[in-house]
Formats: structure tokens, C-alpha cells, sequence
């Protein structure tokens, strides 16, 4: 090897003779070619140009000095040059970032290349000999041709099939959760909430979810046999384990937002439906039959769970989805404000704006005058028990608008809070100018049973603060 080297250099050595020679500093095949021709070895073919270069000579005018020899330059004619096609250089190659794919789904963008066109059913369903493949002259096949008949080719459906663990999983979890065990449950609710192994049972989990909220909903119990082979319907009783589901499915999808390992923004269409059933179903039951919030808790109770978890979800995943707070306030609205609705849809709308936070709530109360609505139902049927809950929602909606100040201490003596009086002049200016946005009924039993004056004047000022806003909003929607 080293003397196929010293052979090498050999050759570059002499070929730097005639780069020193023609008084250049950079070493080009020509001058390889002739180093090769004066070693007398067959020169390298494809590196030098095929044409030589043209020299002219230049005689000098003084007959002492030598001739000149130079490179003669091709004539340019500017006509013809001018005539001639323009060549459009084209753009430098330029690099850009895009998404191939975002959780298994090619986003529809122009650097992706597009999905080949799937086939039409009506190719597959028609066979050769339909009246539509004899019109389009298609050849129909006989036994007797030897034509090979077609085949026809389905799709191939893939399905997704858990492991035997997470299905285990999956029965184990589903039990303790709708079990009497109150251990065994926040078990369950704790691994929901902070177990990083869950992505692919997400879908089925919340899809139990649904199910088991639809069945409770429609009174069909739902029920559920635990590890120990007892009938939990058995253990609290059919009425009673209603409600009590309902909060512990409302429990099961607010761990499963709260666990920071799951990817829940693809499942959202399916977690809103649940939590938007429970706030405004017609009917959660009576509360007569109320013994404590782990068995049987109130029909109240829920719905503040649900509006809770609404507002959670909206501001976990609403600065993503800006869309998905509109609808939610539109829905929201229209079951406090369509004619027909029953009380429980009315107050878990007012309950469910309330908890989407001051904007939500007066878009309904002052934009759409829901109270006002709201009041013509219920004047002949003061004092049940959907009455009061309906005014506990009221309540909370008016309160989001603004809120009862805290009272500060002072030095002497308790804080001075006037309680609103009717008889004076000066507080009936003051109810009749609420009324107008919350009916006499609501302001009655909502701002004069506050008692605080200093608080329904600043509900006053931020009603009309904002009005304009609201009205604007309302008409908007009604357009």
C-alpha cells in the first residue's frame, strides 16, 4: 500500500511543476493529464473539457517584441440576445416544519400527501350483470368464456383488543367503584387519578361511564355484582343507590382529568354528555329519603357536583378549545329560558352558569331574563320542594353576578350590615329596578332575604355596568 502511495505523490509532484508553471496556485485536471503524458501513462478520460481552447494571436506593432497569445471571446450580438427566451432561475430550495401526524390522525395540510379515494360501496354491492354495469358496458362473465370472474376485495377491519391485564383491570375497577366498600372505592378513584398506565382503557372507561349514568337516569339501577359475590343493589336498595352512582361517576371522570398521564382532549365529546345529563335531567329524585352523602345524597348535592366538574373541565381544556365554552353556556341558556322545561333542568342550568362564572351568568339572567321566565311558572306553587331548590339556584346564579363582600372587622363592635326595607323610598326604587331583570318572586326571596342594602346596590351598579354587553350578546343569539 505504501508504495502504491509514494507512486501516487509521484504523480501529483509532477503535475505541480506545471501548475508552478502556468503561474496558477490551484492544481486543475489538465495539468494531471499532462504529468500523466510525460510519465508516459494513459491519461485520465472524462475530467478535462472535450473542446481546447482557442488561442488568437496578437503581432505587435514594434517588430522587437514578441507575439501575444490570447483567448478569443465569443461575439455576443445584443439582438439576438435580446430576443432570445428569458431563463427564470428557480427558488432556492427552502425547508418548513409541518405536522405528519398528531395522535395517529394526518391532519388534511397541502405538504401532506392526500388519502387515495376510497371505493364506493355501490361498486362492491353491484355485481357485473346490474342493469348499471350494462349500461356502462361492462362485460359480464359466463361460465362458459373462461373469463376470470372478479374478486371482490373487502377492507380489512382491524380491532383494538386489550390485554388480559387492563381487561382485569377494567372488571376490578368498575366493581370497587359502585361498590358498598367505601375503601375499596377510593382505591379505584386514586388509581384513576394518578396510575400512568391507562391511555388505552381511557375509551372504555368513560364510555362505562356513560352507560352506567344513561341506566341510573332512566331508573334501570345499573347494578353491579361486587368481588365478594354480593348484589350491591341489595346492599343500599335501588332508590337510594341512584344518586349515589351518578356522584361516584361524576367522581370517576374528575379523576381521570386530574391525571396529568392521559391525553383526555379526543374523549371530551364523550365526558360532556354525562356531566350536561346529571345537571340538567328533569328528575333526580326527592330528598325525603335523604340519610347521608355517601348513600344517598340529595338531589342538590349532584347538581352542585356536576356544575362543579363543568367548570372544571372548562378550565382545564376551554383555552384549548374555545369553542366548547359557548356551546356549553348556549345549552346552558336554553334550558333555563325554553318554554316547557321542568324545574330540575331549570335549576341545574342556573346551577351550571353559575359555576361557569360572572359573564355566563348574566347572559342568562340579564341578557335573557331567565328569573323572569323562570317566575311565571312558579307563582301558584310557593313553598315545595323543587320551589326551594329552584331559589338555591337562583340564588348561586345572582351571587356569581356579584358577590356578597366579606365583612371586615372593626374596631369596635360588629361590622353595621342594613338589611333591605321595602316600606322605605329609597329601597322600592331599588327592588322594582331589580325586579325588571329578576322578577318580583326572586328578588323577594333572593335580594330582600340577603339582607344586606350595601350589597344589592353594587349588584345594581354591576347589572348596569354591564348590561349593555349582555343585551348585545342576547340579541346576537336570538339572530
Amino acid at each position: 500500500m505504501s508504495n502504491t502511495v509514494f507512486t501516487k505523490l509521484l504523480r501529483y509532484k509532477e503535475a505541480a511543476r506545471f501548475t508552478r508553471h502556468a503561474k496558477r496556485s490551484t492544481m486543475s485536471p489538465a495539468d494531471i493529464d499532462q504529468a500523466l503524458r510525460v510519465l508516459n501513462i494513459e491519461p485520465l478520460y472524462g475530467h478535462s473539457s472535450a473542446h481546447a481552447p482557442a488561442f488568437r494571436r496578437a503581432v505587435p506593432q514594434h517588430t522587437l517584441s514578441q507575439s501575444v497569445y490570447f483567448l478569443e471571446d465569443e461575439e455576443i450580438d445584443f439582438d439576438k440576445a435580446l430576443k432570445e427566451e428569458t431563463i427564470i432561475v428557480p427558488p432556492p430550495v427552502r425547508y418548513t416544519a409541518h405536522w405528519l401526524a398528531i395522535e395517529g390522525i394526518q391532519p388534511l395540510v397541502p405538504e401532506n400527501p392526500t388519502t387515495p379515494a376510497e371505493t364506493k360501496a355501490a361498486g362492491t354491492t353491484q355485481g357485473p350483470s346490474s342493469p348499471k354495469a350494462r349500461k356502462q358496458g361492462t362485460a359480464v362473465p359466463t361460465p362458459n368464456s373462461g373469463a376470470p370472474a372478479p374478486t371482490p376485495s373487502a377492507a380489512t377491519l382491524v380491532k383494538h383488543v386489550l390485554p388480559r391485564e387492563l381487561q382485569l383491570y377494567h372488571d376490578r375497577l368498575s366493581s370497587a367503584l359502585v361498590s358498598g366498600n367505601e375503601r375499596k372505592r377510593t382505591a379505584a378513584l386514586s388509581s384513576l387519578r394518578a396510575d400512568a398506565g391507562l391511555q388505552a382503557l381511557l375509551p372504555y372507561l368513560i364510555r362505562w361511564v356513560g352507560e352506567t349514568v344513561v341506566r341510573v337516569l332512566k331508573g334501570e339501577g345499573a347494578s353491579h355484582v361486587g368481588d365478594d359475590g354480593s348484589d350491591d343493589e341489595a346492599m343500599f336498595g335501588s332508590d337510594e343507590l341512584d344518586r349515589a352512582k351518578l356522584d361516584i361517576m361524576l367522581d370517576a371522570l374528575k379523576a381521570l382529568l386530574d391525571n396529568k398521564t392521559l391525553f383526555v382532549e379526543p374523549y371530551l365529546h364523550q365526558i360532556m354528555p354525562p356531566v350536561l345529563s346529571i345537571l340538567l335531567t328533569a328528575s333526580l329524585g326527592s330528598s325525603a329519603s335523604f340519610s347521608s352523602f355517601e348513600a344517598n345524597p340529595p338531589p342538590r348535592h349532584v347538581r352542585m357536583h356536576a356544575a362543579s366538574l363543568l367548570s372544571h373541565v372548562l378550565n382545564l381544556h376551554g383555552p384549548t378549545y374555545p369553542s366548547l365554552g359557548a356551546r356549553v353556556m348556549k345549552t346552558l341558556i336554553l334550558g333555563a329560558t325554553a318554554p316547557g322545561r321542568q324545574r330540575g333542568t331549570r335549576e341545574g342550568a342556573l346551577r351550571g352558569l353559575a359555576a361557569l362564572g360572572r359573564v355566563a351568568a348574566g347572559r342568562a339572567l340579564i341578557g335573557a331574563h331567565a328569573l323572569k321566565t323562570i317566575e311565571g311558572e312558579i307563582e301558584t306553587e310557593a313553598g315545595s320542594e323543587s320551589i326551594e331548590d329552584l331559589v338555591q339556584g337562583a340564588t348561586v346564579a345572582i351571587h356569581a353576578l356579584h358577590p356578597i363582600p366579606t365583612p371586615t372587622s372593626q374596631l369596635w363592635g360588629e361590622p353595621q350590615i342594613r338589611p333591605l326595607e321595602p316600606s322605605s323610598e329609597e329601597d322600592r326604587v331599588l327592588l322594582d329596578k331589580l325586579s325588571e331583570y329578576f322578577g318580583q318572586f326572586f328578588t323577594m326571596r333572593v335580594i330582600v332575604g340577603a339582607e344586606h342594602a350595601q350589597w344589592a346596590h353594587g349588584l345594581l351598579e354591576a347589572i348596569e355596568s354591564s348590561k349593555a354587553e349582555y343585551l348585545a350578546d342576547a340579541v346576537a343569539s336570538a339572530k
